[in-house]
């Protein structure tokens, strides 16, 4: 098994950049109203995320 010589925040920008690459790449085809609902999705994740840090605060 190699091992990669990036450091751990290259690996933590790196995934998420995976990630959306792939989901770009499947929603190609789809209908255009797609990008719109996956903005929109993607917004409402991050919002998710800061009210979770807001309650553990």
């Amino acid at each position: 098994m190699a091992r990669s010589k990036g450091s751990a925040r290259l690996h933590l920008v790196g995934i998420p950049g995976g990630v959306i690459w792939n989901i770009c790449r499947e929603s190609k085809d789809a209908p255009p109203k797609t990008g719109s609902l996956l903005t929109l999705m993607f917004v409402f994740y991050i919002v998710g995320l800061g009210l979770t840090v807001y309650a553990g605060s």
